[in-house]
């Protein structure tokens, strides 16, 4: 089995959840602040590659391939450290003994013990 230049084959779910949060960010919240969060959220990763690459003096990038990880791979292991839940707003409001506050319509609100909208937690 060929597993290419990064030597690993991570699950592809991670990233496939990645891109529907920050295409959910995008759509909820525009372009603008789609592109910053994405900014946000793939810098780290993004930073670690290209410490990895350079560019030798005949202009062409080199990249100490050994050195890097895919960045699935580090989505699967930061995955290993969070849990991730989904349930009813109404159900996270009861769930905790302080309020806790949601992000939802591009503002952060407490959550409701009536309300009905998905909530994803993460710990």
């Amino acid at each position: 089995e060929e597993l290419g230049l990064w030597g690993t084959d991570p699950p592809k779910i991670l990233a496939d959840v990645v891109e529907a949060l920050l295409g959910a960010v995008h759509t909820e919240l525009g372009f603008l602040k789609g592109q910053s969060t994405s900014l946000f959220v793939l810098s780290p990763m993004m930073d670690a590659i290209s410490e990895k690459i350079c560019i030798n003096s005949s202009g062409i990038v080199v990249a100490n391939a050994g050195a890097m990880m895919h960045p699935k791979q580090q989505l699967f292991q930061l995955a290993n450290f969070l849990k991730v839940r989904t349930m009813r707003e109404h159900e996270f409001a009861t769930r905790f003994h302080k309020p806790k506050p949601i992000w939802c319509s591009g503002k952060w609100s407490m959550a409701s013990t009536h309300g009905d909208s998905a909530v994803c937690h993460v710990s």
